[in-house]
């Protein structure tokens, strides 16, 4: 076996371990597609390493990554190609994730946007040295402008972060699409945004780390109101997954709040909804007053702390001294009127409570994850 076929072969192995790989065909491009060729040559010996590469510098000054292996393994499943799928690719990330792409949708199109000349240039390069350059076209020019002469595109994938998918871009997906950004300034989620025959679907996959889209348009999106929703069904519908939560490695949870959290969604598996519900609010709870005591000192604390507090009041206090967002506060809102709502209820008047008990729990856990990883 070549060198780099077992450099590959192990990073495929770890990846599938931590449970990031699920698909075949995706494994399959990774090893069709050298990592090293799309990197500077001093970086190429940590090619294969599950972290993220600079692989070159803007006329803004900025480094530009290509994106961990582990993260880019998730944004192709999410993006679920085909062989005629046509992709927009907004941000250049060296054409290594444009390339990978390519040799799914092989009988496609994949055209970047880098509104950076030299970063443009460099991708182009990258693309033409490693046999690419017909399948992968790459244009110089702001990417939130995207590229209206060749819409509609099957698939939408931006390379940077963005307050919110903008109008333009929404206008460029087809009717049968899917549109995956990371979303967000400080706080970033991974946001999947489906249209299937024409009807539209959000979802969240939980949260990310990107830099942000170099373009000239970025300060002139605001980012959605999402807030609280009319109906607890309807926020935990269109922006949860239910999916098994599991957390990133490297991230010191308190064992007490890990446990309770994986135990509601066993509970959630074998159909106790309301028990994984009120369960995920404990583990939720254990890391609210985490997050208040870290910001609040004891003799400063508001009386009632500690005997009496319930989520809401740890959301309003939080957001009071800027250690949440409101957008965060308003997740938070969310879920304690979900429980308040499941504590009388008769399962066959609650509609779709087994997918809101699921989402509850990934909620909880991307809060949880979040506040261990960079608040503590």
């Amino acid at each position: 076996m070549k060198q780099h076929e077992k450099k590959v072969h192990n990073l495929l192995n770890r990846l599938y371990q931590k449970r990031y790989l699920v698909d075949l065909i995706v494994a399959k491009a990774f090893e069709k597609v050298p990592l090293e060729p799309f990197l500077p040559r001093g970086l190429r010996r940590d090619a294969y390493k599950d972290k993220p590469l600079p692989f070159a510098k803007g006329i803004d000054g900025m480094w530009r990554p290509v994106a961990a292996p582990h993260m880019i393994v998730i944004y192709l499943q999410l993006l679920n190609l085909d062989v005629d799928t046509d992709v927009l690719q907004l941000g250049s990330m060296s054409g290594f994730f444009a390339a990978l792409m390519s040799e799914i949708a092989n009988r496609a199109k994949v055209y970047i946007l880098e509104q950076d000349p030299m970063i443009a240039a460099l991708t182009e390069h990258n693309l033409v040295e490693s046999g690419y350059e017909k399948r992968v076209s790459v244009i110089n020019k702001d990417p939130l402008e995207g590229l209206p002469e060749k819409a509609p595109f099957d698939r939408i994938v931006f390379a940077g972060a963005i307050p919110d998918i903008p109008p333009i871009i929404r206008n460029q997906k087809g009717q049968e699409s899917i549109v995956l950004a990371p979303c967000g300034r400080k706080r970033q989620k991974l946001v999947r945004l489906l249209t299937i025959r024409g009807q539209e679907k959000l979802e969240s996959h939980g949260q990310v780390k990107f830099i942000s889209l170099p373009s000239k348009l970025s300060e002139e999106i605001k980012p959605a109101e999402i807030g609280m929703r009319k109906q607890a069904e309807a926020f935990f519908k269109e922006t949860f997954l239910t999916r098994e939560p599991m957390f990133k490695p490297g991230i010191e949870v308190p064992q007490p709040i890990m446990r309770d959290l994986q135990d509601g969604w066993a509970l959630c598996e074998k159909g106790f909804c309301k028990a994984a519900i009120a369960l995920s609010c404990v583990a939720l709870e254990g890391t609210l007053r985490h997050l208040y005591e870290r910001h609040v000192r004891e003799e400063d604390r508001d009386e009632g702390y500690g005997t009496r507090w319930v989520i809401s009041n740890y959301a309003d206090k939080l957001r009071s001294i800027n250690a949440i967002s409101e957008l965060e506060k308003n997740e938070l809102v969310a879920l304690h009127n979900l429980r308040n709502s499941v504590v009388h209820y008769k399962p066959e008047t609650m509609r779709g409570i087994e997918h809101q008990a699921k989402a509850a729990v990934n909620l909880v856990k991307a809060f949880i994850e979040f506040s261990f990883s960079e608040r503590s």
